[in-house]
């Protein structure tokens, strides 16, 4: 019984946290139909936030000319300051970070949101006489395309970006 207390309070808390994955009624109407295009289109980033964008009910449409509305990702850099192969007897931090710049705009080419960069950064520390290969590179790259999705998907469900079609829309 204590269990079973214990779960639905976790459970009460959970949903009271503010957390809240991104629906498609999030979305200003004329976004649920998209035409989603990036620099590399089959890059880990591009793929990542297509496959969200459609788990959400996001039609992805294959030309601008059937969507209000297109998406347009660009400049992904992954960036990290290390060499690929390190031992040392200190401990060391190194610095991940992946970055990309996205636009809102109508495919008339009227422009609704000039998406400044979206950077996710992080650092891992490595302990003393601990060895460094490239395997954390795959790791971290892997997990900021996580975290720069989910930031793309936040900004692209906000009221601010809902805000900003409608009002772009009436003018």
């Amino acid at each position: 019984m204590p269990k079973k207390i214990l779960l639905a309070l976790f459970c009460f808390l959970l949903s009271s946290c503010g957390f809240h994955t991104p629906q498609l009624s999030n979305l200003a109407p004329p976004m649920r139909t998209l035409y989603f295009n990036a620099d590399n289109p089959h890059g880990a980033l591009a793929t990542e936030v297509a496959r969200r964008l459609t788990a959400m009910g996001v039609k992805l449409v294959d030309s601008p000319t059937q969507a209000a509305i297109e998406l347009h990702l660009t400049k992904p850099s992954f960036t990290q300051a290390q060499p690929v192969i390190f031992y040392s007897s200190y401990a060391v931090n190194f610095s991940y970070s992946l970055s990309a710049h996205y636009d809102l705009r109508w495919t008339k080419s009227q422009k609704i949101i000039q998406g400044g960069p979206l950077v996710a950064s992080q650092t891992i520390i490595h302990n003393a006489n601990q060895a460094y290969t490239s395997g954390a590179d795959v790791l971290m790259r892997a997990q900021l395309t996580q975290t720069l999705a989910g930031n793309l998907l936040f900004n692209l469900t906000n009221n601010g970006t809902k805000n900003a079609v409608e009002h772009s829309r009436s003018q």
